[in-house]
């Protein structure tokens, strides 16, 4: 027998209760924000029930989606890099907010879908190319970044805590994203801003853009190189913690090589009466042991070389870009960016049509086709 009421909050909020009681069995019951969510659990759950294929661990009963995210944020975030956990915390947060209250037993896959919803009417602040700050609707993307955050926490729950049988989140579908953006410099542009970066008062900028552009890393990637991860003999990097998790190794043109040559030396001299190791990164910031903060040159330069709709990451649009349009393949452009497949680079493709041509010119020669 199942049975579901409707329920008012104090604050006028409208919530259905929907509980299933079948003999020899006990009672299960959840919460959910509009009736149809209700009766597609309680048909769910009796099917369930009845196959002998539902149960529900006592902690699950016990613990809140709060309590898990609280004892995710102190155990499990910390483990990750400072870049993710910084952008996960505030996620997590929400959803603690949002859902903190509600039992682990309660949650299912339609109350995320319900929880997206309101999420996806959130309104977040963002800067225009023309630096004018506007509020916007949160992005798809940003949407499934939230859910592979909690996500995460939900399995931590499962396959770690023991507090769950199943993750909620794993059957909800991911949003539809737009296609990858590709902006990168024109020929033009690229002087412009290579000018305005040796011009610019804060001296690591021309660097830091040089090494972007000729290796295609990461804006994170280059922040976060130590003088022990460059090899001026070998003329190579060694990226030890990569986005992929996997280490790579970096070849180093010689300009490249050169101008760190000299950034190393300037820090001999600026640091003759201390010793190298108290400034381990190559782009060290203001605090001892801390990383440059690149935002405000940055910003300065694109504005001195008139660039628009133009970010940092762009950078390494740029750097394969022009692999792609000098004949590079995408299995190499995806080697030097260090993806794993070749899904990453595929929006690269149509900047090589001369190659693509030569490549089926060959082919056609190979059969002899038409001959």
């Amino acid at each position: 027998m199942a049975t579901i009421q409707k329920r008012r909050g104090k604050n006028g909020s409208v919530t259905f209760r929907a509980q299933v009681r079948l003999r020899g069995s006990p009672p299960e019951s959840a919460t959910f924000e509009n009736k149809t969510a209700a009766k597609h659990w309680v048909t769910s759950t009796e099917a369930a029930i009845r196959e002998k294929r539902h149960f529900r661990s006592t902690a699950s009963k016990k613990h809140t989606l709060g309590e898990l995210i609280e004892q995710y944020m102190e155990q499990w975030l910390p483990q990750k890099k400072i870049d993710s956990a910084a952008t996960q915390k505030p996620q997590l947060i929400w959803w603690r907010e949002e859902l903190g209250h509600m039992l682990l037993c309660d949650l299912t896959s339609g109350t995320f879908v319900e929880a997206r919803g309101r999420l996806s009417r959130r309104l977040v602040r963002k800067t225009t190319p023309e630096g004018e700050v506007v509020r916007t609707r949160i992005s798809s993307g940003t949407i499934n970044r939230y859910f592979a955050a909690i996500s995460h926490v939900l399995s931590v729950a499962v396959h770690e805590l023991g507090w769950l049988h199943e993750n909620p989140v794993r059957s909800v579908k991911k949003l539809k994203e737009p296609r990858g953006r590709v902006r990168f410099l024109s020929p033009e542009e690229l002087k412009r801003l290579v000018d305005a970066c040796r011009a610019e008062r804060n001296r690591f900028l021309f660097p830091f853009v040089l090494i972007a552009l000729s290796t295609g890393m990461r804006k994170n990637e280059v922040l976060g190189l130590k003088w022990a991860d460059f090899d001026a003999k070998a003329r190579h990097i060694v990226l030890h913690d990569s986005k992929n998790g996997e280490r790579r190794s970096v070849p180093v043109p010689p300009n490249v090589c050169v101008t760190l040559g000299i950034l190393r030396k300037e820090a001999e001299l600026h640091l003759a009466k201390t010793t190298l190791m108290d400034v381990q990164y190559i782009f060290p910031g203001r605090k001892a042991g801390g990383r440059l903060d690149i935002r405000q040159p940055w910003e300065r330069a694109v504005k001195a070389a008139s660039i628009e709709d133009f970010r940092i990451h762009d950078l390494r649009h740029t750097a394969a870009s022009y692999l792609a349009m000098s004949g590079s393949g995408l299995l190499e452009i995806a080697h030097v960016l260090g993806h794993k497949s070749l899904d990453m680079v595929k929006r690269y493709a149509h900047l090589s049509p001369q190659h693509t041509a030569k490549a089926l010119q060959n082919l056609s020669d190979a059969l002899a086709i038409g001959e």
